[in-house]
Parts: C-alpha cells; sequence; structure tokens
C-alpha cells in the first residue's frame, strides 16, 4: 500500500497519517523541507522502493508539494524536473498509489499554524495564503481523495475509501505505470524505464501531452495474459522485440518505433490526443 498525504500548512497532515498507520500497520515517512539539498528525489524513492518490497508506507508529504515551496518559501526553481517528477509518478502508479489531497478551509490551517509558527518550516501569514491557494487549485497526478479535518469523517472512513480507490488502478499486472482499463499501453524491448534519469523517456513526452496515470508499461516477453484486465485502447511499441511481442498477444491498434527517442512520436496517434 502506498498513500502520499498532501496539504497546505496547518491542514491535519500528519495527524491523518499517524491515524491511518494506527489503523493499517503502514509506516509513515515524513518529506521535506530537505534544506540545502539540491537533488531530492532520491528521497521520495526510497519510500516507492519499500512497497517493492511489501511494506505498507503513508507519506506525510511528497515530490508534489516541491514546486509549490520552491516558488513561495525558497523562490527557487523546483528541485523535481520533468524527469524526475514523470518517473516518480510512474513508480507511485506502478505501486497503486493514491493521494489524499488535506483541503480544509484557510481559516482552519491558519489557526493551526499559528499555534505551532515556531516549529513550521513557513515562516509570514502571507506565505500560509499563497500556499493554501496553490494547493486549492491543485490536480493531483495520481488518483485523489479529498479530506477536510472540519469534517468529522472518521479515520475509519478515510481508510475504506483509499481500500475502494487503490482497487480501481490497482497493478495486477507484469509492468509499472497506471493499471486501469482502456489505459495506453507500452511495451519496451528492454528494462522498462521508471527510474530516475532516464530523459528520453520523460522529459520528451512532455510536448505529446499524454500523463503517466493514462500509460502502462511492460518488458516485451511478458506474459499477456493481464490484457484481458488492461484491455488497452492503443498500444506503442519500441524495438522489434515489442512490436513481435504486439503481434503475438493480438493487439491490432499500435503504433511502432525503432528507438525511445521516437517514442513521444508513436504516443501522438494515440486517439483523442
Amino acid at each position: 500500500m502506498l498513500v502520499i498525504i498532501e496539504g497546505p500548512d496547518g491542514s491535519g497532515k500528519s495527524t491523518l497519517a499517524a491515524k491511518l498507520s494506527e489503523l493499517s500497520g503502514a509506516v509513515v515517512h515524513h518529506h521535506g523541507p530537505y534544506k540545502g539539498h539540491r537533488e531530492i528525489a532520491q528521497h521520495y524513492w526510497r519510500s516507492i522502493d519499500d512497497v517493492a518490497f511489501g511494506d505498507g508506507v503513508i507519506m506525510d508529504r511528497s515530490w508534489i508539494s516541491e514546486p509549490i515551496y520552491g516558488e513561495i518559501v525558497r523562490r527557487t526553481p523546483s528541485r523535481i524536473g520533468v524527469n524526475e517528477r514523470r518517473a516518480l509518478e510512474r513508480g507511485a502508479l506502478g505501486a497503486s498509489g493514491v493521494v489524499i489531497m488535506c483541503r480544509s478551509s484557510y481559516e482552519f490551517c491558519h489557526a493551526n499554524w499559528v499555534d505551532r509558527q515556531e516549529d513550521e518550516y513557513v515562516r509570514s501569514n502571507d506565505h500560509t495564503r499563497r500556499i493554501w491557494s496553490k494547493y486549492a487549485a491543485l490536480e493531483s497526478p495520481l488518483p485523489e481523495l479529498s479530506y477536510d479535518a472540519e469534517e468529522g469523517l472518521s479515520f475509519a472512513e478515510v481508510i475504506d475509501q483509499v481500500v475502494e480507490l487503490r482497487s480501481s488502478i490497482e497493478n495486477v499486472g507484469p509492468g509499472t505505470g497506471c493499471f486501469q482499463t482502456g489505459n495506453v499501453l507500452v511495451v519496451t524491448s528492454g528494462t522498462v524505464p521508471f527510474a530516475v534519469g532516464r530523459p528520453t523517456f520523460n522529459a520528451g513526452l512532455e510536448p505529446v501531452q499524454i500523463q503517466e496515470r493514462e500509460l502502462y508499461w511492460v518488458e516485451a516477453g511478458a506474459d499477456p495474459a493481464f490484457l484481458e484486465k488492461l484491455r488497452p485502447r492503443f498500444a506503442v511499441g519500441i524495438g522489434a522485440k515489442a512490436e513481435q511481442w504486439l503481434g503475438s498477444a493480438g493487439i491490432l491498434e499500435y503504433e511502432a518505433c525503432e528507438r525511445p527517442t521516437e517514442l513521444a512520436r508513436a504516443l501522438s496517434y494515440v486517439p483523442g490526443l
């Protein structure tokens, strides 16, 4: 289980994380602000890796908040670039990860921030207001639940909602990314590229405007039994082995490309893009 809890300061993230940990047995990983660190993606990867080893993980903050605090608090560019962001999203989706976005009112968040201001990373009223506004407009790159600490929803009910949401994207296939019926299948002839540092598979996809939650990635040679449930609306094969696998699996709607640098072009043929 991978649950990412996000939200502005004072919205109840840490309290929620602790209570969900008590109920589920998952371990809480507190992240940020990583002062003085230039490269921070590896911190978040450790949480995702722990899920791969069978641990339940609740992340108290993630890379999702990095652009907000970079702009408002540090006044520096985000330390998570497109390359790292897409890779982290792909890995989290492969772990069937979901986001709980804490969306309490500004008044509630600000009051909590004032109560423990000496311990907070954010130091000014102006910053708290701007951060809250950024979160209010933020759309999660992963499947999302909204949580309002003022509404009185029980923590057991939140767990039930998490289980229900995860079931819609549970990765029952041999690959990584978002296992959701109708998603686009990407088949590679080598190792599936989910690790940080592979710009060919990450930054190069941005112009196509296809999100990671629309993609599922597998290696050629995988048992095709998962296709019965995934039922991809379109597929792309990278390299000769991938194209052969697509043909043997009976997939008719696909685009082939010889090398990773051509992936964006191939994905541009996805219906609706």
